[in-house]
């Protein structure tokens, strides 16, 4: 009898070869003469592997293709399609009025199949549990509610500006811890003690582990999905092993924190949180929905830390750059202030509607520099 684990090569070879020949086959299937929309010919086997960008300028390397092909682009790498929307009026034809056919979460078997992160509602395909996520979170982070949390982005701003006048120079630690502390507090009701608190470090580490496996193409096999069967031992196949640490990682920056507020909550001690509200509206530990209902709270309060923590962090650093850039801007946007709130006083949130300019300088900054210009579907 043949052992395969002699032959490692031959064994991806093959299995890669019949991979091709099958999604040929139902593509062909499906009715491959209709036709597609425009876009870079591809080579033989690999098709536009080449052209599925993989940098962090990848945005502007579908841009450019788009500009030479039309707002809606055809790829395909390796048997896998892709298709580039470039223009708000594709996006609505596909994704808003047909979007019980369009809209969706692509199969990830690197990000969601191998390492988890398909626990995320952000992440999974459109169902019933994707829609109990989503209601819950909506319902603690909608704009009727997070006035609630305003205190918290009060008190951390105090600290904030104590960190920023003590050095300067490393305001760009001081603003992401600022961001944290606010994210962590508003969720688990728990201010973190340091950089190096598990609530922070797991959290980072998912995030971090989002950022390498969510650009398209970065492993092999989000286009070979049929690598996800072969063993450890292959050669090639040590993003296993990668896989294999997010998803426990992901794992414990999910319930870690949540237990941590559970033991609080038991003992009487607890801060009103975003996960302290969720508990309280859990059904009895009897009740049959119980274990589900507890899956839902601890995996939709964790995402409020991994999806908001480095976007809100990219949006404050753009914001200082953006001032740099045009010191007239700040200038003005400073004597709005004072003429408004004056001296002797931070300015608060009732301060916003007076403050126009302001406002008007914020909503400039997200538009002119997005922090996540990509969206996947």
């Amino acid at each position: 009898m043949v052992d395969l684990r002699e032959y490692p090569w031959t064994v991806t070879l093959a299995l890669f070869l019949i991979h091709l020949i099958l999604r040929r086959l139902v593509a062909a299937k499906r009715g491959a003469s209709l036709p597609l929309p425009p876009g870079p010919k591809g080579r033989l086997i690999v098709g536009n592997l080449s052209d599925v960008a993989v940098s962090e300028r990848a945005a502007g390397h579908y841009s450019n293709i788009a500009k030479q092909y039309g707002d809606i682009v055809y790829l395909e790498a390796l048997g896998t399609k892709i298709l580039i929307l470039s223009s708000l009026k594709r996006a609505l034809d596909l994704f808003e009025r047909r979007s019980s056919i369009y809209s969706d979460r692509p199969d990830a078997p690197m990000l969601c199949g191998e390492m988890g992160y398909d626990a995320y509602f952000s992440l999974m395909h459109y169902n019933s549990l994707w829609r109990k996520q989503r209601r819950e979170f909506h319902l603690h982070f909608n704009p009727t509610v997070v006035s609630r949390y305003h205190p918290v982005i009060l008190d951390e701003r105090a600290y904030f500006l104590k960190d920023i006048l003590s050095d300067p120079a490393d305001f760009r630690e001081r603003t992401k811890s600022f961001f944290t502390s606010v994210i962590i507090r508003t969720t688990y009701g728990i201010r973190p003690q340091g950089k190096d608190d598990p609530l922070i470090t797991q959290p980072n580490e998912t995030t971090f582990g989002f950022s390498i496996a969510g650009k398209t193409g970065a492993f092999l096999v989000d286009v070979v999905p049929a690598l996800r069967y072969v063993p450890d031992w292959m050669p090639g196949a040590g993003w296993k092993k990668i896989a294999k640490y997010y998803r426990v990682m992901a794992l414990q920056s999910r319930v870690a924190p949540f237990k941590l507020v559970q033991g609080l909550y038991e003992q009487g001690t607890v801060v009103p949180s975003v996960a302290s509200r969720m508990m309280e509206d859990l059904p009895d530990e009897n009740d049959p929905s119980y274990q589900e209902a507890y899956t839902i709270a601890q995996d939709t309060s964790a995402i409020a830390y991994v999806a908001g923590s480095d976007t809100s962090f990219g949006a404050g650093m753009i914001f200082f750059l953006t001032l740099a850039m045009h010191p007239e801007a700040q200038k003005r946007a400073q004597q709005e202030i004072d003429e408004v709130v004056g001296f002797g006083r931070l300015p608060d949130f009732n301060d916003r509607p007076q403050l126009v300019y302001v406002e008007a300088l914020l909503k400039e900054i997200f538009r002119y520099h997005q922090t996540l210009p990509l969206g996947i579907i």
